[in-house]
């Protein structure tokens, strides 16, 4: 190796192989980013916690915790909040101390008459950058800041919340940390069946993708036959429609992006 060549470059994931490579060139320490705190809260009334029962139609809290593993996922400290019910007393209780950089709330981010998390903000003085985004699902997700601190409300519906983590908090994330790489990485593959788009909105479909003789092939899981449990565990990674999209014909060119990986480390992409 010559002198004054570059080994390490700035912005990437610390390996193993990168960390022995410093090692045996005498470094005793690098310096590296602080990885983010994200608090995580859910709302609604109709939300248990694992292992909680109550009488009445409710469903298990999961959409924390599928947050909680992406934000490990993209290298950042979740730290749980529990659930607040529909009530902007409760709600900006769990709130005000925390002192995490990134505050996520799922849940009550609509205009319905039980939406309360933009009141919270007001009252908490966060500042609204936006409170919706041109996406669906997901569209009324909102970004404010206060001070340091970001706050980021996302839809309470699981899927949604996890499309919008992905194209928005997971970069923002990896700009936190100083990461060269910020956007999704994407992958060529082809069409298994058509797909549409009538709506004004970018549109998220989900779907598994496997190799046919060396071509990806991407098969969209969007059949109202097939219950959302089902399609969320034949899924790995999702593609976007732009917006009024009459036909995208089977055996089209699409890019699709992961949203899953393992939790026993980051993803290999981000090295």
């Amino acid at each position: 190796m010559a002198a004054k060549e570059r080994v390490l470059e700035a912005g990437v994931v610390l390996t193993p192989t990168a960390l022995a490579l410093a090692a045996a060139l005498g470094n005793t320490g690098l310096g590296v980013h602080q990885r983010p705190r994200v608090a995580l809260l859910a709302t609604g009334d109709e939300l248990l916690e694992l292992g909680e029962t109550r009488p009445g139609p409710h469903y298990t809290c999961n959409n924390r915790y599928l947050l909680g593993w992406m934000t490990r996922l993209q290298g950042g400290l979740p730290a749980h909040l529990g659930v607040a019910g529909d009530d902007p007393a409760e709600i900006e209780a769990k709130l005000t101390d925390t002192d995490a950089d990134l505050v996520i709330t799922t849940g009550g981010i609509g205009h319905g008459d039980r939406d309360f998390v933009p009141r919270v903000w007001e009252n908490l003085g966060v500042m609204v950058h936006f409170r919706q985004i041109n996406l669906s699902p997901g569209r009324y997700s909102a970004l404010g800041s206060k001070g340091r601190q970001i706050f980021c409300a996302l839809p309470g519906n699981p899927w949604a919340a996890q499309v919008v983590f992905s194209e928005i908090v997971g970069p923002m994330l990896r700009r936190w940390q100083g990461l060269s790489i910020r956007q999704i990485p994407m992958l060529p593959a082809r069409l298994a069946s058509s797909i549409r788009n009538s709506s004004g909105l970018y549109r998220a479909i989900r779907g598994a993708l496997h190799n046919h003789e060396g071509t990806l092939v991407f098969q969209p899981q969007h059949s109202r036959a097939v219950s959302l449990f089902r399609q969320v565990q034949a899924s790995q990674v999702y593609t976007l429609i732009p917006p009024n999209v009459e036909e995208i014909p089977s055996g089209s060119a699409v890019w699709v992006a992961w949203f899953d990986g393992p939790l026993m480390a980051l993803a290999p992409w981000s090295s």
